[in-house]
């Protein structure tokens, strides 16, 4: 589903890639592929320009151990985006302090 939902999009029909990933979020998965459905859902829309519908995904995707950086780098991209550029620098330094240990 992920790679079917990459090319989609890639190709430009991102209604039908978000399609495909909320479609796998209803069937049963393990935590990994739930979180990785959930980022590139995040990107997806954010293509698509579903800037709010992106958040919620980048959000829930951050709630996995192991995808906060995933999902802080997709939340950077749409807050760069939207022109939020002080949060998207912000969401990168907190992610780096984490990865860090600080």
């Amino acid at each position: 589903r992920l790679a079917f939902a990459a090319a989609l999009a890639h190709r430009g029909d991102c209604p039908r890639a978000a399609q495909t990933l909320r479609a796998g979020l209803a069937r049963p998965a393990t935590p990994t592929e739930i979180a990785a459905m959930w980022a590139t859902l995040g990107d997806v829309l954010v293509r698509s320009g579903d800037f709010l519908g992106a958040e919620d995904a980048y959000r829930q995707a951050e709630a996995h151990p192991g995808f906060a950086a995933r999902a802080a780098a997709g939340r950077a991209r749409l807050q760069a985006k939207t022109g939020r550029y002080e949060e998207a620098f912000a969401s990168l330094a907190a992610v780096a302090a984490a990865a860090s240990g600080d």
